[in-house]
């Protein structure tokens, strides 16, 4: 499954005042945005009232570190560390391309770039990174 503008089950966790910052969370490897959801609305969604939460969903990919099974993963991953030109490309492009789009819809709902922060865990802290890294536009 490609990743691309195809992001499905995106989990939302809404501003409980007004909306004025977004926090985007990427899980890591083998990992659902659903268990993350039950952190950020215990432990920091009532510090942070007015940050709406986005957690996409990677999509399920074959792991070449798991044997080849599928796992929610944002790029596949062959050993740690990965050896020079081990980078899966083609997934890592696309799944820039999908975190750069939710940037950009939060820019066109009203907020304010500076207020737009990515955060992640393992895999998704990586892809995290790279996404600030590449994006190539003052959104």
């Amino acid at each position: 499954m490609e990743c691309g503008s195809a992001l499905q089950g995106i989990v939302t966790v809404p501003a409980r005042h007004t909306h004025t910052a977004t926090v985007i969370f990427i899980h890591g490897l083998g990992q659902s945005n659903l268990t993350w959801r039950m952190v950020i609305l215990e432990a920091l969604a009532p510090k942070l009232p007015h940050v709406q939460w986005i957690l996409p969903q990677a999509p399920k990919r074959h792991v070449s570190l798991n044997h080849g099974h599928d796992r929610p993963s944002w790029f596949d991953v062959a050993r740690l560390p990965p050896g020079q030109n081990e980078f899966d490309e083609q997934a890592i492009s696309e799944s820039i391309g999908a975190i750069e789009e939710l940037i950009l819809s939060q820019v066109h709902a009203g907020i304010d770039s500076r207020r737009i922060v990515l955060v992640g865990f393992s895999q998704g802290a990586a892809l995290s990174l790279m996404d600030g890294y590449h994006l190539e536009r003052d959104t």
